[in-house]
């Protein structure tokens, strides 16, 4: 027998998603047209495509190429063979990075911390080969690297040739694989420390001081932006990827060929305004902490097993529409030992207005295995 627990949700369940997937929604019914030549609108919870155009276009993407340096960066740092406060030692080759840099001295040891702040706050060249020689020993095999990692994420259009953005054949990628990347560096923790920061400086040997204003104007001048990137060159003209958060709803803008550095801005802007004013993230399932319902475990040690969500789930909506949101959990009344973590007792359907949006798993929370004759013997001693 199967218990179906159908909850209407008239409030917000605390969580967070993090799932993969896009899915446009109702892009054609935009009022404006962006002056890009490739633009995207993204809620970066439920990974939903509001806006599109041209999103698999092949382009140049200038420095938003180092949105995947830092994403590997980060990446070596929460594995553990990095740190933020190692020193790395400056080749000739990475301080003789032409474009945007922070003028660094060759054969001097910066902290890791020092090179990334750079790269994010101020798109430096010469910090980003040099994070990439200390993390893979050449640039080649760090781009090596970089390519890999778009494959791994679903970036099905991209080509990196360098860790920078600096012009070079084949160099190109799409609105909807900048969002890709984009989505995965905002889930580094340590990426927050500078990507809102404004203005800083970073200090060389003899107490030398380079300024770093940031790239992306709007982290200054438009409310809840966090990050990303900005890009220029003469080839991919300007282009940015940006995000910001409006209470519980994170939008993720991306415009790229944009004929002026204003007009960039000004596009971006209008997007994520357009996302805050008529979508809202519900958040529906959090897969953090364990469900109150419990099914019963025969020939077990315990006489419950707990199961939690397999992932966390998200659902964008057009404002005032969240309560059309609902949710089964469908779990049996009991299940059998032995119960491995990780296998699927249950699910979640999740579905908005009758229409089915998702299931998710509910998996058992650690291993429960079969009582055996001595394991009732002791229950009995115990018990007496």
């Amino acid at each position: 027998m199967t218990k179906i627990f159908r909850l209407f949700i008239c409030t917000v369940i605390s969580a967070c998603l993090f799932c993969g997937g896009f899915s446009a929604f109702a892009a054609a019914e935009l009022p404006f047209d962006v002056n890009a030549k490739a633009a995207l609108l993204m809620d970066y919870s439920s990974g939903t495509i509001l806006y599109e155009k041209n999103i698999d276009q092949k382009l140049p993407i200038a420095s938003i190429t180092k949105v995947m340096t830092l994403c590997l960066v980060f990446d070596e740092i929460e594995a553990g063979n990095l740190k933020l406060s190692d020193k790395i030692t400056v080749s000739e080759n990475a301080a003789g990075m032409g474009g945007s840099q922070a003028f660094i001295d060759a054969n001097y040891a910066y902290p890791v911390s020092e090179l990334v702040k750079s790269i994010i706050i101020a798109s430096a060249n010469d910090s980003a080969v040099a994070m990439a020689e200390q993390v893979a020993g050449s640039e080649d095999v760090f781009v090596t690297k970089m390519n890999e990692k778009a494959a791994e994420l679903g970036m099905k259009d991209t080509t990196f040739k360098n860790c920078t953005g600096l012009p070079a054949d084949g160099h190109l990628s799409t609105a909807r694989d900048v969002a890709i990347m984009s989505r995965e560096l905002l889930t580094h923790p340590d990426y927050f420390k500078w990507s809102s920061t404004w203005m800083d400086t970073i200090l060389h040997k003899d107490n030398r001081a380079t300024g770093l204003v940031n790239t992306n104007k709007l982290v200054r001048f438009y409310d809840g932006c966090d990050g990303v990137k900005t890009g220029y060159t003469s080839e991919s003209k300007f282009c940015v990827s940006a995000s910001a958060t409006r209470g519980d709803t994170r939008m993720l803008a991306v415009v790229l060929g944009s004929e002026t550095s204003a007009i960039r801005f000004a596009e971006t802007t209008k997007l994520l305004n357009y996302g805050f004013s008529n979508f809202s993230t519900v958040k529906v399932v959090d897969n953090s902490k364990p469900l109150t319902q419990t099914p019963v475990l025969q020939d077990g040690l315990v006489k419950t097993i707990e199961v939690q969500p397999e992932k966390n789930f998200s659902l964008v909506v057009g404002k005032g529409q969240e309560k059309q949101v609902e949710y089964q959990i469908i779990l049996p009344d009991a299940v059998k030992a032995p119960i491995v973590k990780g296998q699927q007792i249950g699910e979640i359907i999740i579905t908005q207005n009758g229409v089915e949006k998702g299931r998710v798993a509910l998996i058992a929370t650690k291993d429960y295995r079969q009582a055996k004759y001595f394991d009732y013997v002791k229950k009995i001693l115990t018990d007496w």
